[in-house]
């Protein structure tokens, strides 16, 4: 337990988007996964790979993992069975964007794990930037990356008050931290 870090990302919640970022180790999905456990309501998880540098198939990813929550959302003929060329991903994306807005009347938290692997990706960044933007107010995002993304959103959401930045000296371990983890083990 990390309560330090936990009531940060607690209390990051209040804000629409919080980007978690610090290099490899520093236990990000990790503080997520902890957050979540604490939660009374759903949590999406997206971890990206390299391979969804694609719009189209990063909001089909988005649409799957938000479908774990909120039952299928129907924005494509089949969100199981759909392809890039079948639609375009500003179309996909105006779907899910409108599903939710109907179907998620519930809060509920999106993670998106590993996001630096879509730096430089303008058109997928451009997507991700819209969902943030246009998402319902009750759908939070955590976002979890190796580097600090660069959207075009975050200066809007950052003027707006709805922009959470947990960095590597909010992830590093405290001496208290390290003195729970080692007490704990010396009890087991």
């Amino acid at each position: 337990v990390r309560a330090r870090l936990m009531a940060v990302l607690e209390a990051g919640l209040a804000k629409r988007v919080q980007i978690v970022w610090a290099p490899a180790g520093y236990g990000k999905p990790t503080a997520a996964r902890g957050l979540s456990k604490k939660l009374g309501f759903p949590v999406c998880w997206y971890s990206l790979s390299p391979e969804d540098v694609e719009p189209t198939q990063f909001v089909g990813y988005c649409v799957r993992s938000l479908e774990s929550a909120l039952g299928p959302l129907d924005v494509a003929q089949s969100s199981r069975n759909w392809r890039a060329s079948d639609r375009s991903w500003r179309d996909l994306l105006g779907r899910l964007i409108t599903a939710l807005h109907a179907r998620a009347t519930t809060q509920i938290l999106l993670v998106l794990d590993d996001l630096h692997h879509i730096d430089g990706a303008q058109e997928t960044l451009g997507a991700l930037s819209l969902l943030l933007e246009r998402a319902p107010d009750n759908i939070r995002f955590i976002l979890l990356s190796r580097s600090r993304p660069s959207l075009s959103c975050l200066p809007r959401l950052t003027v707006q008050g709805e922009l959470g930045l947990v960095g590597v000296e909010m992830l590093r371990f405290t001496a208290e931290d390290m003195r729970i983890i080692l007490g704990d083990r010396e009890h087991a």
